[in-house]
């Protein structure tokens, strides 16, 4: 039941005197809901929410602040702080590595994230697989939640949320933040960085494989997906450049692409080795480092494709090209 309501300031702020899920002295298998000496569906819990667009100098979030004071004592409680729902299309799932700004893909088993991935420590990305439209979660004050991810079978959304768990005593607070960037895939990786206090000099290679047997490596994540449905698959992170050379020992990594075979490769040289030019990703070390990892070429004959890895075993079988460069690691 909504008790009151404000929206100056440029917030949204809410409380709401939460009902139970189910009535006064029901239960539902080993969850009880509602059990307790109450006369009234309303739970005495008042809820207070305060919401507003933008944060830490990002537009494109939803800041989301939530406080309630728990009025009872409970031997356990599952405070699902905030969830998202969306359309089923939001079917391409990644997760976001908060310390090394490292997006992975993230898999779905029978429409749940299952272990490591279920209720994991990783903000999770719900995206369009052509990563037009895309929303995540980030919860920036500890303690951490947990955050999960899922797609209900026969059902018309998916969704994600960040959960917490513990032993409420009475009379104590629980107050969260909750932070929610929204736009494309690009949009709301960006947005993360910031929020996290990423060192935005240094650049995540977003890399994709193709119908066409081509490895692409793009700074843009949302470049690669919308190519055409399926077309380009997303793989990870595959190393990080910097934005600018720290030293004369660094050098730029050139984005070609052999056109006539559909072969889009990373080149030390400007030229693209006689190939079509397409830009420049950053630049990584020309020599090793500590903290670095090499940047290995590999070449696949039968698929005319280049493959490039900082994982010596993906190029087991393939032409190996040498190192290209160091990379920061991680």
């Amino acid at each position: 039941m909504l008790v009151s309501w404000d929206n100056s300031n440029g917030r949204l702020s809410t409380y709401t005197n939460m009902k139970y899920w189910l009535p006064p002295g029901s239960t539902k298998g080993n969850c009880p809901k509602g059990a307790g000496p109450y006369s009234s569906p309303d739970s005495g819990l008042i809820f207070h929410k305060e919401v507003r667009f933008g944060y830490a100098g990002v537009p494109n979030v939803l800041d989301y602040h939530v406080t309630y004071n728990w009025n009872e004592s409970k031997g356990y409680a599952v405070m699902e702080a905030l969830t998202g729902y969306l359309k089923v299309g939001f079917s391409q799932w990644l997760t976001f590595d908060r310390t090394t700004s490292t997006v992975s893909k993230l898999a779905l088993t029978s429409g749940v994230c299952t272990t490591p991935c279920s209720y994991q420590n990783l903000p999770v990305i719900a995206a369009l697989p052509n990563g037009t439209s895309a929303m995540a979660i980030y919860a920036p004050v500890t303690p951490d939640g947990n955050y999960g991810a899922q797609t209900d079978t026969g059902s018309s959304y998916v969704k994600w949320n960040v959960v917490y768990t513990g032993v409420p005593v009475q009379g104590t607070t629980f107050d969260r933040q909750l932070l929610v960037p929204f736009g494309n895939v690009d949009e709301v990786i960006n947005g993360l960085r910031v929020l996290t206090g990423a060192n935005l000099s240094l650049i995540p290679v977003f890399r994709f494989f193709g119908t066409w047997n081509d490895h692409f490596l793009t700074l843009s994540y949302s470049e690669a997906a919308s190519v055409g449905s399926g077309a380009y698959n997303f793989e990870g992170t595959a190393f990080k450049v910097w934005a600018a050379p720290l030293d004369g020992n660094m050098i730029p990594l050139y984005r070609c692409n052999d056109v006539r075979n559909t072969d889009h490769f990373v080149s030390k040289a400007s030229n693209c080795e006689g190939k079509t030019y397409e830009g420049v990703y950053g630049y990584v070390s020309s020599i090793p480092r500590t903290g670095y990892v090499p940047i290995m070429r590999y070449y696949k004959s039968s698929t005319t494709d280049h493959l490039i890895t900082t994982n010596p075993n993906e190029g087991i079988g393939l032409i190996n090209e040498g190192i290209i460069g160091y990379a920061p690691n991680p």
